[in-house]
C-alpha cells in the first residue's frame, strides 16, 4: 500500500474467522466501499509493525469483527489497541463488529461499550452504515460544494447500484454557468471516476449532478488513485445561467470592486 494510497476502511480480524469476515467484504465490495486487509495488502517481506499503522491512518474507518477468536490472539488486539488511540487522537472512525460469545466486561472492550458498536450485525447492515460513514450519497441527484478556497484536481466517483450495473449511464453536470453531459457504461461494481479541475472562484459554486440510474456518489480533492475519465474538456459555457446565477453576479460584483480599489 502506498503512503498516499487511502482506502475506505481498514479491516480487523482473526484469521480463524476468515469465513464468517468474507460475507462482510463481499458487502462492502457490492456498495462500492475499498478496504485494506491485511493478507492481500502486506507482501511478502514488508515489515508487519510499520504497514497496520500506516495503513490505519490511510483508512477512513477503522472495522474490527471481535470474535471470542479475535479476543484470544495478540494482533487483532494490538490493532483495536491502536484503533481506540487513533480514534481519540486523530478522530478516526471506528465500529466494531461484536458477535455473540464476545464477554463485554472484558478490560480490552471498556473503550466499545460506552460507544455505539454493530451487535451481530448482518453483512447488508454493516455495509450500508460504512458507507454512511465514509460519506457516501446515493440517488439519481444531488449537489455537492467543493472547499471556496482550493484550487487543483477534484474528482467524483460513481458506483452503479444493482440493475444498473452494465447498463448505459447519461450524467448531466452543471456547474456555476458551466455545463456538461457524460455518458459511460460501467461494466462492474467498482467506482468509476472522473477527474476535473476546479480553479479559484471564491466561493465554491454547487455542482449539480443528475444521472439517468441510480448510483452511490462520492466527491474529493486532488488526485484519484486512478482515473477513468478525465472530463476537463466538454464543458459549456451559458450564457443564461451567468446572467440568472445570483452567486456569480455577487462574484462579478466583488472582483470588480476589488478591481476599483
Amino acid at each position: 500500500m502506498l503512503d498516499d494510497e487511502t482506502r475506505d476502511v481498514f479491516v480487523s480480524y482473526a484469521r480463524k474467522d476468515k469465513k464468517i469476515v468474507s460475507a462482510y467484504l463481499q458487502q462492502l465490495e457490492e456498495h462500492g466501499i475499498s478496504y485494506w486487509i491485511d493478507e492481500k495488502d502486506i507482501a511478502v517481506g514488508d515489515s508487519i509493525t510499520f504497514s497496520i499503522p500506516r495503513a490505519m491512518k490511510n483508512c477512513r474507518v477503522v472495522l474490527p469483527f471481535v470474535t471470542k477468536n479475535f479476543m484470544a490472539r495478540k494482533w487483532p488486539l494490538r490493532e483495536l489497541e491502536l484503533a481506540i488511540h487513533e480514534h481519540i487522537e486523530d478522530d478516526a472512525v471506528l465500529t466494531p463488529v461484536v458477535f455473540q460469545g464476545v464477554d463485554l466486561t472484558a478490560a480490552e472492550l471498556s473503550w466499545i461499550r460506552t460507544r455505539k458498536f454493530f451487535d451481530r450485525s448482518p453483512p447488508n447492515e454493516v455495509a450500508k452504515e460504512v458507507v454512511r460513514l465514509c460519506g457516501r450519497r446515493f440517488g439519481m441527484s444531488l449537489t455537492h460544494h467543493f472547499p471556496a478556497s482550493y484550487v487543483g484536481p477534484v474528482w467524483m466517483a460513481i458506483i452503479p447500484k444493482g440493475s444498473a450495473v452494465g447498463s448505459n449511464h447519461k450524467i448531466r453536470l452543471k456547474w456555476g454557468p458551466w455545463k456538461n453531459t457524460v455518458l459511460f457504461s460501467p461494466g462492474s461494481c467498482s467506482a468509476h471516476y472522473f477527474c476535473f479541475s476546479k480553479g479559484y472562484d471564491g466561493m465554491s459554486f454547487p455542482l449539480f449532478v443528475e444521472s439517468s440510474q441510480e448510483a452511490i456518489y462520492s466527491f474529493g480533492t486532488g488526485q484519484p488513485s486512478s482515473c477513468h475519465l478525465d472530463i476537463n474538456r466538454g464543458w459549456l459555457f451559458s450564457i443564461s445561467e451567468l446572467l440568472g446565477n445570483k452567486d456569480i453576479k455577487k462574484m462579478v460584483w466583488m472582483f470588480l470592486r476589488g478591481v476599483k480599489n
